[in-house]
């Protein structure tokens, strides 16, 4: 299996590893908080249930209830960043958090996910939260943390879209590499590669700056639009932006699957985007189509499946979330394309030698 292919697994691992999505920012009062309203709200449901269960034994109907409580404690998606104190959707207080609050819960929520969700919660508040408030304060917040991802990484993308554009001729040299029945021969195809790499101007290391950069920067967005608390009050088109999509989706809300359909389709042409670009420059040159390795095909299936399986269980602000960062990445695809154009078109001109007055007169 390809490095590429371990590399990118191990990446989306590690970001549901590390992501659940950051740290809870819930505070043990918070907590408290959250399982008394969830309590108030089922309990006489489930002493009924219990009692049908157990009869009149109010210890053993005390163990069912607390039980049930827990268990709807853990399925419950917590948002608990807030900067005022504020209620949830079951009327549960949360307590107002600081920034000192989130470098105890780790370093990237304060480095990152409390800085970012004081953003959504400042847009959300301008806009007003009433749903609509809520999607503008997530775009305008994923398209600057987006930017502010590009301009630190933009060399590395170009050099990432430039890698994409050779692809099938660095496979074609990498598997005559795995065929060579000599050191000789694999040498001089290993020059052959570099060759390739530097008559487009590419360094292969450059584009390994992007994930490194840009990962912690997702996690840290990622965190913060599931843990703002102020995101799951807003409903848009039918769609409740703090409730799990995959429960919306079970119970027919049409905005719910079209909001899927949406994602799920944005981030494939996010994906392929690329490819299909790099396919059309090589048959208007009169080339053949270029055409994905069976391994880099496989790379791209398993990334697209977990993004559609994350993004069946995230609330609807976090789906949000993913279409308009996909749609940002089409349109970088773009720019970076234009620029990487410009620049092969744009080549410096020569130095013009100074006149020779004397030559000239003689």
């Amino acid at each position: 299996m390809k490095k590429s292919l371990k590399f990118i697994t191990v990446l989306f691992i590690s970001l549901f590893i590390f992501s659940g999505c950051t740290g809870s920012f819930c505070s043990d009062e918070d907590i408290e908080n959250i399982k008394s309203s969830i309590l108030e709200e089922n309990e006489s449901k489930w002493r009924l249930e219990a009692t049908e269960k157990f009869g009149d034994n109010e210890s053993v109907i005390q163990d069912y209830i607390n039980a049930h409580v827990e268990e709807v404690y853990k399925k419950d998606p917590k948002a608990c960043i807030t900067l005022t104190e504020g209620e949830d959707a079951r009327g549960a207080t949360i307590q107002r958090k600081t920034w000192g609050d989130a470098f105890k819960v780790g370093l990237i929520e304060g480095l990152l996910v409390f800085p970012i969700s004081a953003m959504l919660i400042f847009f959300t508040n301008l806009f007003g939260g009433n749903g609509f408030g809520q999607l503008f304060s997530i775009v305008l917040v994923t398209i600057i943390v987006r930017s502010l991802t590009f301009l630190l990484t933009i060399k590395s993308t170009m050099q990432s879209q430039k890698i994409q554009t050779i692809q099938p001729e660095l496979m074609e040299i990498q598997n005559k590499i795995k065929e060579a029945t000599s050191e000789a021969e694999k040498q001089r195809l290993s020059m052959k590669l570099l060759e390739v790499y530097k008559k487009h101007g590419v360094n292969p290391l450059s584009s390994l700056l992007m994930p490194f950069v840009s990962f912690p920067i997702f996690i840290g967005v990622w965190g913060a639009v599931r843990g703002t608390l102020v995101l799951r009050s807003g409903v848009i088109l039918g769609v409740n932006l703090g409730i799990n999509l995959n429960e919306q989706i079970l119970s027919f809300n049409i905005g719910a699957i079209i909001l899927f359909l949406i994602m799920a389709a944005a981030q494939f042409v996010a994906m392929r985007l690329p490819g299909w670009l790099a396919n059309r420059d090589a048959i208007q040159k009169g080339g053949p189509k270029k055409k994905a390795s069976s391994q880099m095909n496989l790379t791209y299936n398993i990334m697209y499946v977990m993004i559609l399986v994350a993004g069946f269980a995230l609330p609807g602000a976090m789906v949000i979330y993913w279409i308009v960062g996909a749609l940002y990445g089409i349109g970088q695809t773009f720019l970076v394309r234009l620029i990487n154009k410009n620049k092969k078109t744009n080549k410096p001109e020569k130095k013009r030698e100074p006149i020779d007055l004397v030559k000239l007169v003689k």
